[in-house]
C-alpha cells in the first residue's frame, strides 16, 4: 500500500527540511500522523531513524501506529523499550531478560550498519548499554561438523549470565541434557538445539519452546552470548550504535526533558545525563533532527507539512478530551463521506486500522466505502 508518490512526496519534504540546517521543527501532530511522518522520512532517506517518545505508554501507542502504517511499506519497525519495561508482555511472569531479545536484536542490527526504524523512549535512551565492541566480541558462530564440545560453549554461556534451567522457556535460557545443549539467545527468534557426538557438533536445529518440536535444520548459525544487563561494560548509549547518517525525531522535546528530569532525580547514579546525550546528538556528524510539537528555543517557525487531519475529531484527539458519542458519530460519518467523495473523484484513499477488529467494525458500518475504486485498507 506504500505508493511511489508517497515516497516522492517525502523525498521532496526531506530535502526542503534539510535546507534550513540540521534541526527542523514541525507543528504538533496526531499520533498516527507523526508515525506516518517517521515512516516516510525513514523510507525517503534510506537511513536509520530513531523516534523518541516521552515514556513507555507513548512509545507503545506510537509503535502500534508505525506497525499499522508499515504493513504495506516493506518495513518492520524495531521496538527498543527500557530494559525493565514489561508493558508489552503477554505473560506477567515474563522475566526482564526476555526483553533483551528485542533490545539486543536492535543493537546488533544497528552495529552491523543495517538501516532501522527504531521506536524508543527517553527512559531507554538514558539507560547505559554495553559498549559496541563488547557486543561484537560476544558473537558466536557455529557450523555443523565443527570440532567443538559442549563444555567450552557451556562455560561461555555461564560467563554471559545465561540461566541454566531444565527446559528453555525464555531468551537467555540454556539447558544441558547429555549430548544436547539448548540455547535461546536474546538475539534469536527461536531457541536452538545443538547435538554433539565425540566432541563434534553434528546437528543444529531451531525448535518451538512450547511443543519442543523442531522447526528448521541449519548448517550454521550466529548468535550473541551476552545479556545487555549482564556484566559487560555499560558505558555506552543507543547513539553509540547509530553508525553513519541518521534521523532523530523527538516527539515533544519539552515533555521528554521533563521526564528526563524525573529520571535523573530517581536514579542519579544509574542513568546517563540527558543534556549530555542531546549535546552528543547535536555534535554527531550526519545526524538530522526533527522536533514535533516543541523543540530547542532557537526553532520558532515550524516547517509547513501538508498534513490535514480531520478538523472535527483531531482537536479532541490531541487534547485527550473525548467527544460526546453522538458528536463523534456525526464527525466520523462526515469524515467517511468526505473520503467517499474523494475516492469517487479519482483520489486514492488508504485506510489503516489498529487493532484488526477496527477494520471489521468499519466494514460493518461503512462497507460501501471499502468497495469503491481507489480505496485500500489494512
Amino acid at each position: 500500500m506504500w505508493e511511489k508518490h508517497h515516497l516522492a512526496w517525502f523525498e521532496e519534504r526531506l530535502a526542503e527540511m534539510r535546507q534550513a540546517g540540521t534541526h527542523c521543527l514541525v507543528a504538533d501532530l496526531p499520533a498516527s500522523a507523526e508515525a506516518f511522518l517517521a515512516l516516510g522520512l525513514h523510507r525517503a532517506a534510506g537511513q536509520t531513524l530513531v523516534w523518541v517518545a516521552d515514556g513507555p505508554r507513548t512509545l507503545n501507542t506510537g509503535l502500534r501506529d508505525l506497525q499499522s502504517l508499515a504493513s504495506g511499506a516493506n518495513c518492520k519497525p524495531a521496538w527498543f523499550p527500557p530494559a525493565d519495561d514489561r508493558s508489552k508482555s503477554t505473560r506477567a511472569a515474563t522475566p526482564a531478560r526476555a526483553f533483551d531479545a528485542e533490545r539486543l536484536a536492535v543493537l546488533n542490527d544497528l552495529r552491523a550498519g543495517r538501516p532501522q526504524l527504531v521506536a524508543t523512549c527517553v527512559q531507554a535512551l538514558l539507560q547505559p548499554l554495553i559498549v559496541p565492541d563488547a557486543l561484537a566480541t560476544a558473537t558466536i558462530t557455529l557450523t555443523r561438523g565443527q570440532a567443538l564440545g559442549p563444555e567450552m560453549l557451556t562455560a561461555r554461556l555461564q560467563a554471559a549470565r545465561f540461566r541454566f534451567v531444565p527446559e528453555v522457556q525464555f531468551p537467555n535460557d540454556a539447558a544441558v541434557r547429555g549430548g544436547l545443549l539448548d540455547i535461546w539467545s536474546g538475539s534469536s527468534q527461536w531457541p536452538v538445539r545443538l547435538e554433539f557426538e565425540d566432541a563434534a557438533l553434528v546437528s543444529i536445529r531451531t525448535f518451538d519452546p512450547e511443543s519442543q518440536r523442531s522447526i528448521d535444520h541449519l548448517e550454521s548459525m550466529s548468535f550473541i552470548a551476552v545479556s545487555d544487563t549482564g556484566a559487560a561494560a555499560q558505558t555506552a548509549s543507543l547513539l553509540d550504535y547509530v553508525a553513519g547518517p541518521a534521523i532523530f525525531i523527538w516527539s515533544d522535546l519539552a515533555s521528554i526533558e521533563f521526564h528526563a528530569g524525573l529520571i535523573a532525580e530517581a536514579t542519579p547514579d544509574s542513568s546517563l545525563p540527558f543534556t549530555e546525550l542531546r549535546r552528543m546528538t547535536d555534535e554527531r556528524h550526519g545526524v538530522f533532527q526533527v522536533f514535533v510539537g516543541s523543540g530547542p528555543g532557537h526553532l520558532v517557525a515550524p516547517f509547513p507539512l501538508d498534513f490535514k487531519p480531520n478538523q472535527t475529531i483531531a482537536p479532541a484527539v490531541q487534547t485527550g478530551n473525548p467527544l460526546a458519542p453522538d458528536v463523534m458519530e456525526s464527525a466520523r460519518r462526515h469524515f467517511v463521506e468526505d473520503l467517499a467523495t474523494r475516492a469517487g473523484s479519482g483520489c486514492q484513499v488508504q485506510l489503516h486500522f489498529d487493532p484488526e477488529g477496527g477494520q471489521k467494525r468499519f466494514g460493518e458500518m461503512f462497507g460501501d466505502l471499502q468497495r469503491l475504486p481507489g480505496v485500500q485498507s489494512s
